[in-house]
């Protein structure tokens, strides 16, 4: 945790994957995508992606709501 209480950002991504069952394998997607405007990538394109972008997004939103405070 930082001095403010919130986990760190490795801290963040591990329990944001964990919580939306990512499996680790794909942190550094997660953290390439923390760095992109999200209209680069938010596109769920039905062909059953694994992992799906709306995960990744899911954990990506999850990331940021638990880095905020």
């Amino acid at each position: 945790m930082d001095a403010t209480g919130a986990p760190t950002l490795d801290a963040a991504i591990d329990q944001a994957m964990a919580e939306n069952m990512l499996e680790f394998a794909y942190r550094s997607y997660v953290v390439e995508l923390l760095g992109r405007a999200d209209d680069d990538w938010r596109i769920c394109c039905n062909s059953n992606c694994e992992p799906c972008m709306l995960q990744l997004g899911r954990v990506v939103d999850r990331v940021r709501v638990l880095t905020r405070s």
